[in-house]
């Protein structure tokens, strides 16, 4: 007995037709098969798109932030998933059909997701680290800024985020080149502390007579030097108050300690060397014949 493939009305079938064409703007004009194969496809490529944003998600889960598109995939994925399970056209084109409102809401959000994902990834990763650093310089802006702060904090947090991206570029440029104006005061700050370091090495290798030992003045400024210039990336504002003129503390102490076991050295090999001589001198004195003298 060979099985009867169950066919649909043509009613059914265009309602299918129309459905697809709203949903993807696909134009189907042959019959149910091809409908199938077609709803098929769409359905299929929007859920590997659903897939892929949720290892994007999944590689951000430590975040503090909201990585936008969990819950239009955990709500909507499963009923897309058991509609897909279905093998008979006829019997698919029905289910499609009946679920018309909730495939409409998933391909609307599915949109706003994918294209949120599409173009604003790198953003979104862009404006988290902005924002972590704001927070940590935090206490040194003043009321405005700190208002803009909290406004893209609370976008960064919105479940639904998707039209106020551009938003929130503009409040990380503004709070950037706020932040800008502070942090070259710091730095600024920072630079002289560690350029009166630097001096103070230079003056310590004068004083004790090695300011012309090259290899010994580069061991002793060249961390100094380092760390200077390591201020013009410093982003983080309370170290650059506090923690640099600490490290140059401790460049400089390390610079002393350098000169002392120089010196120390130093005057190793000459008690070394005067010590070979007067062996030397006493050697050749041993070796002189003895002269007798007339009585």
């Amino acid at each position: 007995t060979i099985a009867t493939k169950t066919q649909i009305g043509d009613t059914a079938l265009q309602k299918a037709k129309n459905l697809l064409r709203n949903l993807f703007g696909t134009s189907v004009v042959a019959d149910q098969d091809e409908v199938f194969k077609a709803a098929k496809k769409e359905f299929t490529a929007r859920m590997k798109q659903m897939d892929q944003i949720r290892g994007i998600i999944s590689s951000h889960k430590n975040s503090q932030n909201n990585w936008p598109g969990t819950d239009i995939i955990d709500t909507y994925y499963p009923e897309i998933a058991a509609i897909m399970q279905v093998t008979d056209p006829a019997v698919f084109i029905n289910k499609i059909i009946d679920s018309e409102d909730m495939l409409k809401q998933f391909i609307d959000k599915c949109e706003d997701v994918s294209g949120f994902y599409i173009n604003n990834t790198t953003a979104w990763s862009k404006l988290e680290t902005a924002l972590n650093e704001y927070k940590t310089n935090r206490s040194y802006f003043g009321t405005d800024a700190l208002l803009m702060i909290d406004e893209l904090g609370a976008i960064l947090k919105d479940p639904n985020p998707y039209s106020k991206v551009s938003t929130a570029n503009k409040l990380s440029e503004q709070i950037a080149a706020l932040q800008q104006n502070v942090l070259k005061e710091y730095r600024d700050k920072a630079i002289a502390q560690v350029d009166a370091f630097i001096e103070q090495v230079h003056q310590d290798l004068k004083n004790n007579g090695v300011n012309n030992e090259k290899d010994l003045s580069n061991k002793c400024l060249q961390p100094l030097q380092q760390l200077r210039s390591r201020i013009a990336d410093e982003n983080n504002i309370l170290s650059l108050e506090n923690e640099y003129k600490q490290r140059a503390t401790n460049c400089r102490e390390v610079a002393l300690d350098a000169i002392t076991e120089f010196q120390t050295a130093q005057n190793q090999k000459v008690i070394a060397s005067r010590s070979k001589t007067v062996f030397v001198q006493n050697h050749m004195q041993a070796d002189v014949p003895y002269l007798k003298t007339k009585e």
